[in-house]
């Protein structure tokens, strides 16, 4: 009859359950340290056996001590098996030259681009350009050939909104006139009004630029001294103006500068029709500006003090304005991109005898 098999056992342990053990393999365990005494064992049906004391004592109870074992100060720390660094290095490998060829490509891309488009100088292609009539003193500007600057985008724009930094005189009020962007900002104090102004233009059939302006109705007077103006387009246009109505298309007349000092009186004769103008001379900054009504007929000047008025082009019958009209300063950056700030002082609106 063949001998029994060793039974074995198995101990329970915070690591899990350790085994399958003999009762001398038991022993040498607990001689090495791996399981304790008090640790519980359970054979390999699952069923509780008692403690390792139990077992390697030969108790039914598990309440025998065992004596002459060597004290067992507990299991040993097996460390942790440390991570190797050869995948990180490998991804690492592959990511970052992939990463410089992308970076090196747009580079290149954004070149090619870059010098496949130029902007043409303003100088070399002007948005208005004059006759031959110069010479004679009288100059009839003709429309713009290249089309206006694209538009902002509300990322873009400085004012997305118009503001106004300090209060403007009573019955004075401002605004884009025909979507003009960037939009408009104002300060006025002590009778300087600093003005930022957008805008494609004033001129063709319809307007774009910023605009600070009352009501006035029959003769009148406006003059303004200009005191510097900032440079965004060859035909950047600052000034007084006088307009039928808030819409782009409505009949105007007005004087404006550029900020190379170049001065222009433009008028649109009826709604939606071209814009028309006269040449000026070429004059220095401060530049005192002077646009007059009386009855239909409108006369536009200019002086260095405020005193002597020189006149701009010819007087001009414009029946179309209408006896009430919005009177003011216009400004315009030519440059959907970027706002001209221009500053003015001395304005006077004077309704005439």
């Amino acid at each position: 009859m063949a001998a029994p098999a060793p039974r074995s056992y198995f101990v329970l342990t915070t690591r899990g359950d350790l085994g399958p053990y003999s009762r001398s393999e038991l022993r040498e365990q607990v001689q090495e340290g791996v399981v304790r005494t008090e640790d519980r064992v359970r054979n390999a049906f699952g069923r509780s056996l008692g403690s390792v004391a139990d077992i390697i004592s030969d108790a039914p109870s598990g309440r025998t001590s065992v004596h002459g074992l060597t004290p067992v100060r507990g299991p040993p720390v097996r460390p942790q098996p440390r991570r190797s660094a050869a995948p990180l290095l490998i991804v690492l490998g592959v990511v970052a030259p992939l990463a410089l060829l992308a970076l090196l490509a747009l580079l290149a891309l954004t070149a090619v681009f870059n010098t496949s488009s130029p902007t043409a100088s303003p100088v070399d292609v002007p948005a208005h350009t004059t006759s031959a009539a110069d010479t004679a003193g009288t100059t009839t500007v003709i429309p713009p050939t290249a089309p206006p600057p694209p538009v902002t985008t509300q990322a873009e724009s400085p004012h997305r909104e118009g503001r106004i930094d300090a209060p403007l005189p009573d019955g004075w009020s401002s605004l884009d006139l025909g979507d003009a962007r960037p939009k408009h900002r104002v300060n006025q104090k002590a009778g300087t009004w600093i003005i930022q102004g957008g805008g494609a233009d004033i001129w063709n059939q319809a307007d774009e630029f910023a605009f600070c302006h009352r009501s006035a109705s029959g003769d009148i007077r406006l003059q303004v001294r200009v005191v510097s103006m900032r440079d965004t387009d060859y035909w950047d246009k600052a000034g007084l103006m006088l307009r039928n109505s808030l819409d782009a298309p409505a009949p105007t007349a007005s004087i404006i500068i550029t900020h190379r000092g170049e001065l222009q009186f433009l008028r649109r004769w009826q709604r939606d029709a071209a814009m028309e103008g006269e040449g000026g001379p070429t004059i220095p900054f401060p530049a005192w500006l002077q646009l007059m009504r009386r009855g239909e007929v409108v006369t536009a000047a200019w002086s260095s003090d405020g005193q002597a008025w020189t006149p701009v082009g010819t007087e001009q019958r414009l029946p179309a304005l209408g006896g009430e009209v919005e009177v003011g300063l216009a400004v315009c950056s030519h440059n959907r991109a970027e706002s001209n700030r221009t500053t003015f002082d001395s304005l006077s609106v004077v309704p005439l005898p």
